[in-house]
């Protein structure tokens, strides 16, 4: 079996350093470990950072053994098996020999780690923000992988799309690169979306593949995310970014239930005012909760790419309902149809359309082709 040497940092072990200057740890640092705060000391020493091996390892859920007779450190944690011997240069990872140069220090009888094997060995991921040292176990996975040809150069590109998820299986954000190189990075919206895809679609008729990356939620809102992004003589460029979920709520519509089976509309971005008829026969025996109906406009739930003007050039709808006295209760659609304008699309109408998809209001928005 061939074996897998990983090169490292030595373990040089000098209590020593207690008394150095630069090896020396400091009181007031703080750790955070997957957001959660973590007591212990950082020690610092020739740019390198180093944490406590049992705080950090028991955090994440792992056994710290020491076996005093031998010296000897073991950390086991779901198939992770890692041990060395302090003041030995080697260690076993996994039954794999590792090398180890300036790993580990005992301060205070205490064994600290250079994060640089962390990373390297469990893939933990490290990064200091204003005076906080964060460590990050999210497990970052392929999605998929294909070879797609984006311009006129005819040279096919390798598209790779990842997501990275917290401990608990649940995603972070999702990762484009190409050729290697990350090209976006899309986020959750605070957990509001759960999953994502990658498409490839010719949106702007020039017969070369826009990409395109979908967020959905799973839950009853059933929310929908898009972004397009388009590549033209090696730059990146987003031409959409659609349905995030703090684009809706009170700020922009208004609603109000007017008596007589009918509800006030207003968007006050496009100044559109209107009202929505409701079906008399539909809340019979419910007359006293229509006067509850306030604003309530669900994101994005549906998203539609279609040439609606022959042009061979895609316009891109997004639906989204408007609730009456509860969630089940959908009473109008939010329709907003984007247009492609010098190479970025933008809103050119709004509609607010009844159950029958007949158009109760509608406005046109500035958009020159």
């Amino acid at each position: 079996m061939l074996k897998r040497v990983i090169q490292l940092s030595a373990i040089f072990v000098a209590f020593a350093l207690l008394l150095s200057p630069i090896g020396a740890a400091e009181e007031g640092s703080n750790i955070m470990f997957n957001d959660n705060p973590l007591q212990g000391k950082l020690i610092f020493e020739e740019g390198k950072t180093f944490v406590p091996l049992r705080a950090v390892a028991e955090a994440w859920g792992a056994q710290v053994d020491f076996r005093e007779k031998e010296q000897k450190v073991i950390v086991r944690k779901e198939g992770n098996d890692f041990s060395f011997v302090i003041g030995e240069d080697t260690g076993v990872f996994n039954g794999q020999p590792v090398e180890l140069v300036s790993l580990a220090r005992i301060i205070e009888e205490r064994t600290f780690l250079e994060t640089g094997i962390l990373e390297k060995l469990f893939n933990w991921k490290t990064r200091w923000n204003e005076g906080i040292f964060y460590i990050s176990t999210d497990e970052t996975l392929l999605l998929s992988k294909t070879k797609v040809i984006l311009d006129q150069a005819g040279e096919e590109k390798e598209i790779s799309y990842y997501v990275t998820q917290n401990p608990d299986g649940m995603p972070l954000y999702w990762t484009l690169k190409v050729d290697d190189r990350d090209i976006i990075c899309a986020g959750n919206d605070e957990g509001y979306f759960s999953h994502s895809r990658l498409d490839f679609k010719d949106v702007d008729g020039d017969g070369l593949p826009e990409v395109l990356l979908y967020r959905y939620n799973t839950g009853s809102a059933g929310g929908q995310g898009l972004i397009i992004l388009k590549h033209q003589e090696g730059n990146w460029t987003e031409i959409l970014s659609v349905g995030q979920f703090n684009q809706v709520g009170t700020e922009r519509f208004q609603m109000e239930y007017l008596g007589d089976y009918k509800v006030s509309f207003l968007d006050r971005i496009s100044k559109l005012q209107s009202y929505i008829p409701l079906e008399r026969e539909k809340y019979q025996g419910m007359e006293e909760l229509l006067e509850g109906i306030d604003t309530w406009v669900d994101p994005v739930s549906e998203i539609v790419l279609a040439d609606l003007d022959n042009d061979e050039i895609q316009e891109v709808v997004t639906l989204q309902r408007v609730i009456g006295v509860s969630h089940v209760d959908t009473i109008a659609t939010w329709r907003t149809t984007y247009e492609l304008e010098n190479g970025c699309y933008k809103a050119a109408k709004v509609s607010l359309m009844d159950n029958r998809e007949q158009v109760l209001a509608q406005v046109s928005l500035a958009v020159s082709k």
